[in-house]
């Protein structure tokens, strides 16, 4: 029996879109979810980036109405090569969920292949056209060897993150929409991860629970204020979306305080 190429972008987020396949064609979500690790928080794919001046590290904010480097990294790890791999790149707005549907397609390569236990990292050119902390980026990916992308649609990784600079002491509204992304009718819940958030800071959300129609979706305010006088001047902030107790998407945010 022939064993077809598994690719996989690193926190994949798939999570959402009922894929079950016999052939290892499919790209997986997380990787660090089937090994037991990892923080679940699948919209924060490294392996999607802009490196507008080549230094290999990727920059902070996408530059307004000029030309980005837009980067992502697709990884083989089966034991046969990958042909023909196809790599559409999409923006959105800050949602919970990424919908690949309602996104704007920004961009399309063609990877010619990708030997077994190999990575290749491919990119566009995209003109960005919202803010500058704006940060909702999704890639999906198919090959030659899929046998049921209609079925899966594409195989998904996202990276869904703002960062936000603000004053000492002073309050930002941050907004942002959740989504329901089943057919059915859901409550959905949202929560605020502070491991890496400042003791010093505080965090409210607007509102917290939703009941929310089939694909439906809500705006919600997100207010941050830093300590007047912050021993840190840098936090994180995760918002995480669950259903039914099951984390189903998010955003985050890193803010940092002006010198």
């Amino acid at each position: 029996m022939k064993k077809y190429p598994y690719l996989i972008i690193s926190l994949l987020a798939i999570a959402l879109s009922g894929c079950i396949s016999q052939h290892q064609t499919l790209l997986i979500k997380d990787i660090s979810l089937i090994s037991g690790s990892g923080d679940n928080f699948f919209w924060l794919s490294p392996n999607i980036w802009i490196d507008n001046n080549d230094d290999g590290k990727p920059d902070e904010f996408p530059l307004i109405r000029k030309p980005n480097k837009l980067f992502a990294r697709v990884a083989n790890i089966a034991d046969s090569e990958a042909k023909d791999i196809t790599v559409k790149f999409y923006a959105n707005q800050a949602n919970t969920y990424f919908s690949y549907k309602e996104s704007s397609l920004i961009g399309t390569t063609v990877i010619p292949s990708i030997a077994p236990g190999e990575s290749a990292i491919t990119s566009i050119t995209w003109e960005n056209v919202k803010e500058g902390d704006f940060w909702a980026w999704g890639v999906a990916v198919s090959s030659s060897d899929d046998l049921d992308e209609a079925k899966c649609e594409f195989k998904l990784a996202c990276r869904s993150f703002w960062s936000v600079y603000t004053c000492a002491g002073m309050p930002i509204i941050l907004r942002f929409r959740v989504e329901n992304p089943f057919p059915t009718k859901a409550n959905v819940s949202l929560t605020l991860d502070t491991q890496r958030f400042p003791n010093d800071w505080q965090a409210f959300l607007g509102k917290d629970s939703f009941e929310l129609l089939p694909k439906e979706s809500k705006p919600v305010l997100l207010m941050v204020t830093s300590a007047l006088n912050p021993k840190n001047k840098e936090g994180i902030l995760n918002v995480i979306s669950k259903i039914e107790g099951k984390i189903v998407g998010g955003v985050s945010y890193r803010i940092k305080v002006k010198e």
